[in-house]
Formats: C-alpha cells, structure tokens, sequence
C-alpha cells in the first residue's frame, strides 16, 4: 500500500489507539465507516472529515484481513467496500 491509501490506513490506526487502546480494533473499518457517516462523530470532526477526504481521494478504504491466523491491512476500491459493508456490517 503507497500514497493515499497508506495514509488512510495510518489514521485509522492512530485513531484506534487513540480512542480504542488498541492498534486496530475488531471491526475498526466497520466502526470508522459508520462513525463518519453519523452527524455527531465520537471521535471528532476533525478526524472523520480526514478520513472522508482521504477515503474520497483514494475511492476507497482499508479494512483488516484475517487469513490463516494472520491478519494484514488491505486496500479495497469503494464499491466494493460498500458491498461488503452491507454484506457485513456488525451493527
């Protein structure tokens, strides 16, 4: 991962441990992408208006992949992202 979607990748982890403790929450990609799309952010404008713009210049998003007991950030284009998002979102 290069450019834009490093970058994105970079804030959802900073932003995980800044609000989660964690390096990457499970289902952190799920819980950003709702986050931004509410009118109150819990973790502030400022950050989700980041990841807009980040997600937008990209056309895409970042998400965790779990395979064979192990785990890498991944790059996703954005229709297919809301795919899957709608296929699995956990809320």
């Amino acid at each position: 991962m290069k450019g834009v979607p490093q970058q994105l990748a970079e804030l959802m982890l900073k932003i995980s441990i800044e609000f989660y403790q964690t390096e990457w929450l499970l289902g952190l990609e799920y819980e950003l992408w709702r986050e931004i799309h509410k009118k109150d952010c819990e973790f502030g404008r400022d950050y989700a208006a980041k990841l807009k713009e980040l997600s937008e210049w990209c056309e895409g998003w970042i998400y965790m992949k779990y395979e064979k007991g192990e785990e890498s950030l991944k790059y996703i284009q954005m229709s297919a992202w809301q795919k899957r998002y709608r296929e699995n979102k956990p809320f």
